[in-house]
């Protein structure tokens, strides 16, 4: 007979269900929620048995939203959630993400816990995901005199690493492609060498994770380190100067750059600056960047430019004549990110007001004055469509009640970059976008802005739509 502990989790978790049921189709939730089972609730913590590490993190991916909103309706915002997962004859509890990645109003959590970045992979099986964009490879790189030198050094260190370029330490400014690079290696590396562990985060992330390690929820500064050190085999660190200014971020960071050196390791690093010009970061670790390649990426020259509006055009499908092309290229003369920026403008421009890309509409758009793109009015509408073409979904499926997982998503970044990038106010976004309450589009708001700390594919795609915006 079930104790009155198992009992009360069992109802607890029913409620639940009867939240969840409501939002997802019938085939995914009797595939992923029938097999979890509730075994224990002691009023702020309710315990889940799941199968396998794989199967709750597939669950998360797929389903961490409605499942957090579900738990907090039926439970209310101070419960947790953890998982009990049984294996080589031993359980395992996971700590849940749910509460990371939305809250409702009035729960919700400005800093957001990040997931440890090492839970699962200490099981025997698991494998770390290397958190790299699908997008950014060389392929889809656009090679150049600016970059030449830097990308040539990456295609080497992910055909032979931890060789003579290690570390890889390529520097330069804002928006000129630094991150596609480094990213490129990683997935470059991940295709010949499969069985290494490659991983890619930014510092900022770092310094969250370590942080999170120290804290007395988690209190795993030795599982942090066994990651770092033991289990990964290419460390790809993105804006390395973040680490300024903060001493023990940067003495821990020293530690696993030490050990990973020491084993044979590949260690690739970005910066804004070289090296020299980094005042304030320590000099043992100054000293040991200089030890590999420092390479730097310069803002792209013409015929980069070309490239680069040729690469955007193609990958958004968009045929755009050569004049405009050469056009763009000429009085845009900064990095790839003002080019994409400019391009989504005139685009824009040519959606909303149904004109065709001409060269009159670029000379309209862009202006002349030192290269930089002309000032754009956002418009709701053009938050609309390009959030809809991100997703691939019809912008009419905004204005409709459905608990599509995919709609749902949109709709509430599509509220969150209105009330960030136009002058609407919320009670208008709201009537426009479904005839929903403004406090809707507040939950909405707070809902993405905890997905953008604690989901990958959240932060990314709007960090895509918004970029492609300005």
């Amino acid at each position: 007979m079930a104790n009155s502990t198992e009992e009360q989790a069992r109802a607890s978790w029913a409620s639940c269900l009867s939240e969840v049921e409501k939002s997802i189709e019938k085939a995914d939730y009797e595939k992923w929620f029938k097999p979890l089972r509730a075994v224990a609730f002691d009023g702020s913590m309710l315990t889940i048995a799941a199968p396998t590490p794989g199967f709750v993190d597939t669950l998360e991916k797929k389903f961490l939203p409605q499942l957090n909103l579900a738990v907090q309706r039926a439970l209310g915002s101070a419960v947790r959630l953890r998982y009990s997962i049984s294996f080589g004859g031993g359980e395992m509890k996971m700590p849940a993400t749910q509460q990371a990645r939305v809250s409702l109003p009035g729960g919700f959590e400005s800093h957001p816990p990040v997931v440890d970045p090492y839970i699962g992979v200490m099981l025997k099986g698991q494998v770390a995901d290397p958190q790299l964009n699908k997008d950014y490879t060389f392929e889809s790189y656009i090679e150049g005199e600016n970059n030449r030198l830097a990308t040539s050094v990456g295609k080497k260190v992910a055909e032979s690493p931890a060789g003579t370029f290690n570390p890889l330490f390529i520097y330069g400014g804002p928006g000129v492609g630094k991150t596609h690079l480094i990213q490129a290696i990683g997935a470059r590396t991940k295709e010949l060498h499969n069985d290494m562990v490659v991983v890619y985060l930014s510092a900022d992330r770092f310094m969250r994770q370590y942080t999170e390690a120290c804290s007395p929820r988690v209190n795993n500064i030795n599982g942090f380190l066994q990651f770092y050190q033991q289990d990964v085999s290419m460390l790809i660190l993105d804006d390395i100067q973040l680490l300024i200014g903060k001493d023990k971020t940067a003495d821990i960071f020293f530690q696993i750059f030490n050990h990973l050196m020491l084993n044979g390791k590949q260690v690739v690093l970005t910066s804004d600056k070289k090296p020299s010009e980094l005042v304030g970061f320590p000099d043992r670790l100054l000293s040991r960047f200089r030890q590999g390649l420092v390479a730097e990426i310069g803002e792209p020259d013409y015929a980069m430019r070309i490239g680069i509006v040729k690469g955007i055009a193609e990958s958004e499908g968009i045929d755009i004549p050569e004049d405009v092309v050469q056009y763009v290229a000429t009085n845009v003369v900064g990095n790839a990110r003002e080019l994409r920026g400019a391009l989504t403008g005139l685009l824009a421009h040519a959606t909303v007001y149904k004109t065709e890309v001409t060269l009159q509409l670029a000379q309209k758009v862009v202006s002349n004055q030192n290269g930089a793109p002309m000032s754009v009015a956002i418009t709701r509408d053009i938050v609309v469509k390009a959030v809809c073409d991100y997703f691939k979904v019809e912008t009419s499926s905004m204005q409709e009640d459905t608990r599509k997982r995919e709609v749902v998503l949109a709709r509430q970044i599509a509220m969150y970059l209105c009330k960030k990038l136009t002058n609407d106010s919320l009670s208008v976004i709201g009537a426009n976008l479904g005839n929903r309450r403004h406090t809707t589009v507040v939950y909405a708001c707070k809902a993405i802005e905890g997905l953008i700390e604690t989901d990958k594919k959240v932060a990314e795609a709007v960090e895509r739509i918004e970029a492609s915006l300005k």
